[in-house]
């Protein structure tokens, strides 16, 4: 959750920007290069207390999948792992077993 509150203060802080530069008279394309820009510098100063917490969301989640052996269980951990082992085992076969490729494009 963190890490949506981080993300939608910095979409208000950018849309904010946006409004302010418009209504100063701002046009054309300086107008979201520059609002991108403020809203980078205007977050990084303003929102320290949630941009740690989202940190520290994903640096608890990065420890918790680290002491499962960085796993996740589910259908695509098993897709993924069945495909490892299919391309291991083709790489490990020998020459002769493997097709030929064709000389056609």
């Amino acid at each position: 959750m963190p890490m949506v509150t981080y993300s939608a203060l910095r979409i208000v802080i950018l849309g904010a920007l946006l409004g302010i530069l418009y209504g100063v008279g701002m046009r054309g394309w300086l107008l979201p290069l520059a609002a991108i820009l403020l809203a980078f510098l205007v977050s990084y100063l303003t929102l320290r207390g949630p941009r740690e917490a989202a940190a520290r969301y994903l640096a608890d989640r990065a420890a918790a999948r680290a002491e499962r052996g960085g796993r996740r269980p589910g259908r695509l951990a098993r897709s993924l792992d069945e495909d490892a082992a299919a391309e291991d085992a083709e790489t490990e076969a020998p020459q002769s077993d493997r097709p030929k490729p064709s000389s056609r494009p």
